[in-house]
């Protein structure tokens, strides 16, 4: 039988990723171990790879950029940084995450979102991780250009 345990102590948008997150190692990483232990930061025992794994499949299932694309574009506006900050809000709270999974999402889906305004449909998207895009020399939009204080994570 599976279980997954989480802390009452965090809040119920930080639960539904850590829950969502621990379903995506039952699902994906079963076979590597009978037991996972997952913590709040980083232990040395921890397979950095899986854990990303882990993190990139709970975003896609609480934040499927299928949907998450065309919304944040829709209201998007370099020049308006208090709308930013509203954005950011709304849709944290229309997917039920915190407002930081939100930023890596937009971190993360900068190259898909460019390749989007250029009329490249959703279901065509090239997707590249921040790894490959610096190996390729390609440079996104920085959706953050004047926000750049913000603590962005991937």
């Amino acid at each position: 039988m599976d279980t997954i345990v989480l802390n009452e102590k965090r809040s119920p948008e930080e639960q539904n990723f850590d829950y969502a997150h621990e379903l995506m190692h039952l699902a994906h990483h079963r076979n590597l171990s009978s037991r996972f232990n997952c913590f709040s930061e980083v232990q040395l025992q921890q397979n950095s790879y899986i854990q990303w794994q882990a993190n990139e499949g709970a975003t896609q299932l609480l934040v499927p950029y299928q949907d998450f694309i065309p919304r944040f574009l829709r209201d998007y506006d370099s020049q308006k940084i208090f709308e930013f900050f509203d954005i950011i809000g709304t849709l944290a709270f229309h997917y039920g995450v915190t407002p930081q999974v939100i930023l890596n999402r937009i971190e993360c889906l900068s190259y898909e979102m460019d390749q989007y305004l250029q009329g490249v449909d959703l279901c065509s998207l090239k997707f590249l991780s921040k790894n490959q895009r610096t190996k390729l020399g390609i440079r996104p939009t920085n959706y953050f250009c004047y926000v750049n204080f913000l603590p962005i994570g991937s």
